[in-house]
């Protein structure tokens, strides 16, 4: 068995759309993104179903969820959701993109997750009319959950009984996800010459002994999934004199033979414990700075704490997925992915709003957000039968 040309050749097609965010090239502006056109096609693919009310919602300018509904939105049963949007392209590609090569096909988005949106797509229109069912394909899954975030929020009639992510454990169930907290802290400490430490206060000391603090701490929050810390970036050194802080990375000059005075980090937490919040994580650094300026004539601050998200994670109960998982069944064989080795999903919002189950589970695939990214396209095809039959059991009298 390999998968269908419908199927290849819409992954390929969406694929090939652009759909990443990246910087504006001009300092001091917005950053561009540039969603819209692969949600146009995903629209259009939907509206291949005419039993489908299909629309394209801007939560911001030029940034596009699409919904449709097979009826009035607050009858919704099932909802199937997956994200639009990619990770930038990157270097390092050994395999040529939009080319199959050993049964996979490789391209940026292959994985993660426009291959198993292009299955979802083509079983809505295979599957014929339904009843109950809706489908949200949102943007910026990958950076700050603008789509999510507002589908959660302007659309509380949608309370479906089930969720199905098109993003997930390749082939196997994932019924549960960490949450996701990321913060950023900004330290000052006091400058004065390298030769007499007396003379100033480190703050690169004084970081270390703040992440030292918060991996000891993470590591005793293990119920009832893993947490886990990422020291994404550091920024420290010597500050100007004129430096005001405003959250992001301050500017710090390297300056030999001077103790540094600012320090910034940006900390990633997937939060296993519900004991792990923004609230808690301060605590935790003004702990660890009050032990360093424990009778110090000069302390180290904690200039500022910026939280940039805090997400929930869930976890449903296996007997209430198996109506969504059963279709499945030849693609993940009862294979239940751990919560401690994946990532963070949005559709955590939706089950924290109203407890609704959510399965989200994919293709077999592999390379997400690196190069040579593929997904198998006999697992492919065994994932697009499954969504055929999950869409059957919802259809119209």
């Amino acid at each position: 068995m390999t998968c269908t040309p419908d199927v290849l050749e819409l992954t390929e097609a969406l694929c090939r759309i652009p759909s990443w965010w990246r910087p504006s090239p001009m300092r001091g502006r917005a950053p561009v993104h540039n969603e819209m056109d692969v949600a146009e096609r995903i629209a259009a693919e939907l509206r291949k179903c005419p039993w489908l009310d299909v629309r394209i919602e801007e939560v911001s300018p030029g940034r596009p969820n699409v919904l449709a509904f097979d009826g009035d939105p607050a009858d919704t049963e099932l909802l199937i959701a997956g994200h639009i949007d990619t990770v930038p392209p990157s270097g390092g590609w050994t395999v040529p993109q939009h080319t199959v090569r050993h049964g996979r096909y490789h391209a940026l988005g292959a994985a993660d997750t426009k291959a198993a949106v292009a299955a979802g797509l083509v079983a809505a229109r295979q599957a014929g009319p339904t009843k109950g069912v809706g489908y949200l394909l949102y943007c910026d899954e990958e950076y700050e959950f603008v789509g999510m975030k507002h589908f959660v929020a302007h659309h509380a009639e949608v309370r479906p009984e089930a969720t199905l992510s098109l993003c997930g454990a390749p082939a196997q169930v994932m019924s549960g996800c960490r949450g996701l907290l990321e913060v950023a802290i900004t330290l000052r400490g006091h400058g004065g010459h390298a030769s007499r430490p007396h003379s100033g206060r480190s703050v690169t000391h004084a970081l270390h002994a703040v992440l030292s603090r918060l991996a000891d701490w993470v590591a005793r929050h293990d119920k009832p999934y893993r947490t886990v810390l990422n020291v994404a970036a550091i920024h420290a050194g010597s500050l100007p004199a004129d430096t005001v802080f405003s959250g992001g990375p301050p500017r710090v000059e390297a300056i030999p033979n001077r103790i540094p005075d600012g320090a910034w980090a940006l900390l990633e937490f997937r939060t296993g414990a519900p004991e792990v919040t923004a609230r808690a994580v301060r605590k935790v650094i003004e702990n660890a700075l009050d032990a360093v300026n424990f009778k110090q004539p000069m302390c180290v601050d904690l200039a500022r704490f910026d939280v940039h998200l805090e997400m929930p994670g869930y976890a449903s109960e296996a007997r209430a997925l198996q109506r969504l998982t059963r279709p499945f069944q030849s693609l993940h064989h009862g294979r239940c992915a751990d919560p401690d080795n994946t990532g963070y999903i949005d559709v955590a919002l939706i089950s924290g709003r109203d407890g609704t189950p959510a399965l989200c589970m994919g293709p077999i695939k592999g390379g997400a957000h690196a190069a040579d990214e593929w997904v198998d396209l006999e697992s492919l095809q065994t994932y697009h039968q499954g969504l055929v039959s999950l869409l059957s059991q919802q259809a119209a009298p």
